[in-house]
């Protein structure tokens, strides 16, 4: 006789049996611990401010010290590193001593950035990033999903009016208009570079990048 055979011919156990299964399925769920916005571990966060029109000096002076000044005010920053280029600011905040959702805020007022960039594809930094953008902002999430399914946070997003995009990079499409806006001056991908290293150095650079504490490093020779 088979195994289910048994189940065939005594539909009462196999009811009880599907009913115990259901049973210890529902006391694990609730078992489960379960937070809004787990501790991310994101290292470094970097605040990026546009300022069309202004050149380096300009942007320096009336955007990159202000905010410099308002950013070491929080509590655990330990290091901060800033650049500032025509029409761009760009300060990185050291995550991993500082809290980035409470720094960024206290250099907006409160607001919170306009747009933010998500490029981990975990669903806790999507929960940083929404907590880091304003009423009406946009997220853009170019991070590779490390899950299919998740508990998406969608109240979050409708609560605040955000906008959220997603989705494969065509680069194809994309690659040479991008090189013709940075041949122009008009796009400076070097903002989000932290570090520039000597070749020599590349298995610093590589323990610096693992360890998270920079964004994107350049080797040079």
């Amino acid at each position: 006789m088979k195994f289910t055979d048994l189940f065939v011919k005594r539909p009462v156990l196999a009811i009880v049996v599907n009913l115990v299964i259901l049973i210890a399925g529902l006391q694990s769920i609730r078992a489960l611990s379960v937070r809004q916005y787990p501790r991310s571990d994101i290292a470094v966060v970097k605040v990026t401010t546009a300022y069309v029109g202004a050149n380096a000096d300009l942007v320096r002076g009336f955007i990159t010290t202000p905010l410099e000044r308002v950013i070491a005010s929080a509590a655990g920053i330990d290091y901060m590193e800033s650049s500032s280029a025509q029409g761009l600011s760009a300060i990185p905040i050291n995550a991993t001593q500082t809290e980035p959702v409470e720094a960024i805020k206290q250099a907006t007022g409160g607001f919170g950035v306009d747009a933010s960039i998500e490029a981990v594809g975990l669903l806790e930094s999507i929960g940083t990033a929404i907590a880091c953008v304003r009423g009406g902002g946009t997220i853009s999430s170019v991070g590779v999903p490390n899950h299919a399914t998740g508990d998406f946070p969608y109240l979050d997003m409708w609560s605040k009016a955000l906008t959220y995009r997603a989705g494969w990079c065509n680069v194809q499409a994309y690659m040479r208009p991008l090189l013709d806006l940075i041949e122009a001056g008009r796009l400076k991908p070097d903002a989000i570079i932290s570090h520039r290293m000597k070749l020599d150095q590349g298995e610093e650079a590589y323990r610096i990048f693992d360890a998270r504490e920079a964004t994107k490093i350049v080797l040079v020779p």
